[in-house]
């Protein structure tokens, strides 16, 4: 995790499961806390599950409630298809696939 800029930069691991969602759910917990935007840096990101999706979904939810911006970078594709299968896109504050979404 970096701060550039009055910014958050949290970087996403490889791989986030369930193993990993009570860490994840502390570091997210931090970051609202800081009180600052947060940018995900997802370009490492290649597997991933339902949980962590839920847990990013909760996430926005509250800082989208304390006025904190939530962006990402370089979100792979299989991680915005997934979000958009199960209706999350908007509340991970993810944009929709490219291409084809059947």
């Amino acid at each position: 995790m970096t701060v550039a800029m009055e910014q958050t930069v949290f970087e996403l691991n490889e791989h986030l499961d369930v193993t990993q969602v009570r860490q994840l759910h502390s570091d997210l917990s931090a970051l609202l806390a800081e009180g600052r935007p947060v940018r995900f840096s997802a370009a490492r990101l290649s597997r991933f599950d339902t949980a962590a999706l839920q847990l990013f979904a909760s996430f926005v939810r509250h800082a989208r409630a304390h006025r904190l911006a939530i962006t990402w970078d370089s979100p792979p594709e299989a991680l915005r298809r997934a979000a958009w299968l199960l209706g999350l896109s908007e509340a991970m504050a993810l944009s929709q696939p490219s291409g084809p979404t059947h």
